[in-house]
């Protein structure tokens, strides 16, 4: 299983734990003042901020996929 290899254990956890839990809390900070949000910022803001974090995210889940599948073996990632 992918739990018990070593190199499980030398992965940044915070990129594994600290990124989606941050994203988590903005997420439900949003919903609780959703109706104060635009008031403050502007509409178009809140677009160009919505972009950015779903950007952000996609390439999370991206790296993510990436690390799963390099400890599976199932691809090999050359460079840094």
């Amino acid at each position: 299983a992918i739990f018990c290899r070593r190199e499980f254990f030398s992965l940044d956890k915070s990129l594994l734990m600290g990124d989606p839990l941050c994203s988590l809390f903005l997420n439900l900070l949003t919903m609780l003042f959703a109706h104060k949000i635009p008031k403050v910022i502007g509409i178009i803001t809140l677009i160009m901020l919505g972009t950015v974090i779903g950007v952000l995210q996609a390439a999370l889940g991206v790296e993510i996929i990436l690390r799963a599948l390099t400890l599976l073996g199932v691809i090999v990632l050359q460079g840094g």
